[in-house]
């Protein structure tokens, strides 16, 4: 039977670096009767388009911030249909998009319950793989992830993670199998993967294949994050009015120039080890009962070790260095700009110089042809 894998997430466990592999080697593992598609038209501005499952569920936002349903609506059909054509050729396909985990939660299972029906109908069954990283780590990671690739997100950790519902992560297995079938689902500890032999090695056994000298790793795709000072300057940066989409770009360039050598200066944490401990009492009971269900290995769900550097201060001794190194990166990425644009000008023009003298000789070869008469006084003349 044909086999949609699903990789569902969760965000922040590795998802850029797996996406970009399953890109780069689609080629071989097409031998082996797998395929890593892509939807050249199925677009979403500002994401990366080895995300191959967006159309499943991500919103999409026009350049002024406003979500279009309709679009979204409009690219899940065409997912879809094109998702029935490639399984004509190949038995097992491979999606991938981490903001799945976040629409099951939201939707409940009504996205899950459409995909379902849909494999049914077209003969396809659905099995799931999700990686899990401890809730505190998690929840910090993706705030870090929020302030540094929107221009919304103004929220301090503190309120951004006890507004934080989605990683009750026991509730959204259960609405998963609840309709999928626990057969279906693959739960992994991601902390797991990474110890072992490695988070693409650890997928490729799970969809039945193996890691081997066949595939190429040549880009290192990581989703950096902002440390130090930087994630805070950001965040501070994102309560500007009027910012637009666009803006984000050059916005997160800016911290990304400043961010390693903050990081280097002043290590710190966002939470303390207090709040770390507080906060993950808020899942113990589901996450006990998650790894009893998912796991079946005896051992708790997450290690309960939650020492980590100190807690980012305000008052730091770094932090005025740091909001002077974030404004001269932006002078710096403004000036490599304009001296690109003002070298692609100056090639242009010579360009244009070229094609004006090829067209003046041309009119004048043009104009002789026409005008023979012409042409030979002006040789007599001459």
């Amino acid at each position: 039977m044909n086999t949609l894998y699903l990789h569902i997430g969760t965000q922040k466990t590795a998802t850029t670096t797996l996406q970009h592999f399953l890109t780069e080697n689609d080629e071989v593992l097409k031998t082996k009767g797998y395929t890593y598609p892509m939807f050249p038209e199925i677009f979403y501005p500002y994401w990366d388009n080895t995300r191959n499952g967006l159309f499943l569920g991500h919103p999409y936002f026009n350049k002024h911030n406003v979500r279009n349903r309709e679009k979204e609506k409009d690219f899940y059909n065409k997912g879809m249909a094109r998702l029935h054509e490639i399984f004509r050729s190949y038995p097992n396909v491979i999606l991938s998009e981490e903001r799945l985990w976040l629409e099951l939660f939201y939707d409940k299972a009504a996205l899950m319950k459409q995909l379902i029906d849909d494999g049914r109908e077209y003969g396809y069954q659905i099995k799931l793989i999700v990686y899990l990283r401890r809730q505190d780590v998690f929840a910090e990671s993706y705030w870090n992830q929020q302030i540094k690739s929107t221009i919304t997100e103004t929220r301090d950790v503190a309120q951004f993670i006890d507004e934080f519902e989605h990683i009750n992560y026991y509730y959204v297995l259960k609405v998963i199998t609840d309709v999928a079938g626990v057969e279906n689902l693959d739960v992994v500890r991601f902390d797991d993967a990474v110890k072992g032999d490695g988070i693409i090695a650890d997928f490729m056994r799970r969809i039945g294949l193996e890691l081997t000298d066949e595939y190429t790793i040549t880009q290192e795709a990581t989703n950096s994050r902002l440390s130090g000072n930087t994630a805070e300057i950001k965040r501070i940066i994102n309560q500007m009015d009027d910012l637009l989409i666009g803006d984000q770009i050059y916005l997160k360039d800016r911290v990304n120039m400043v961010s390693d050598l903050s990081s280097k200066k002043y290590k710190c944490s966002t939470l303390s080890e207090e709040e770390r401990a507080a906060f993950m009492e808020r899942f113990k009971k589901g996450n006990d009962l998650a790894a009893e269900l998912y796991i079946h290995d005896g051992k708790p769900l997450f290690s309960e070790d939650y020492s980590c550097p100190p807690k980012w201060e305000k008052d730091n001794p770094e932090y005025l260095d740091d909001v002077i190194l974030t404004s001269a990166a932006g002078d710096i990425l403004l000036y490599r700009r304009v001296k690109a644009a003002e070298y692609t000008i100056e090639k242009l023009e010579k360009r244009i110089e070229k094609l004006e003298s090829a067209l003046e000789k041309q009119t004048r070869r043009i104009d002789h042809m026409r005008h023979p008469m012409k042409a030979l006084i002006g040789k007599v003349k001459k």
